[in-house]
């Protein structure tokens, strides 16, 4: 479907749009060609039932997530940002031009990804006091034993899962 944009916005613009479009194209393909590089990341490009927390067992854990977030996340930001721009010329250049699924869909998955690496973040600076509680169906999760701190967390998690609820609002049925 992405190899297919081209064409089709080709219909509607100028050839001269069309050099401006292309490289945000590839900036949303980088999205993707990133999290597939990073493939503890890479899962929630598509599936917005998995979280990164789950499987962190150590501080490293933590840490070495957070940062492979970081780069996806990157890739997510510049393409937004050249979006933005490339879609208020576009506007001009086209009379019926309009794209608004396509963006929610990718502000969604961009907002669900800095929650998740907020979660990962509480837990890098917040390193002391948690432990990880195993669950019959054998997910482990970390935990705190002072009870403000666990509160914070939960805080944390909830704005995860409505940032979760967000993205399957948006995405096809």
């Amino acid at each position: 479907e992405l190899r297919e944009v081209p064409s089709e916005i080709a219909i509607d613009v100028s050839p001269a749009m069309m050099q401006q479009v292309m490289p945000v194209a590839n900036d949303y393909i980088a999205i993707f060609t990133t999290g597939h590089d990073h493939p503890d990341v890479e899962p929630l490009l598509y599936d917005p039932g998995r979280s990164l927390i789950y499987g962190v067992n150590s501080l490293d854990d933590a840490k070495k997530r957070r940062a492979e977030v970081a780069v996806v996340s990157a890739a997510f930001t510049k393409f937004l940002g050249d979006w933005a721009h490339v879609r208020t010329i576009l506007a001009k250049d086209a009379a019926t031009y309009g794209m608004d699924d396509f963006e929610k869909l990718t502000k969604a998955r961009a907002q669900f990804l800095e929650s998740e690496a907020s979660m990962l973040q509480f837990l890098i600076d917040h390193p002391q006091g948690w432990t990880l509680m195993e669950y019959k169906s054998g997910v482990s999760l970390p935990t705190y034993q002072d009870t403000a701190m666990e509160q914070d967390l939960i805080k944390t998690m909830g704005v995860r899962d409505a940032a979760m609820k967000a993205l399957r609002s948006v995405l096809p049925q």
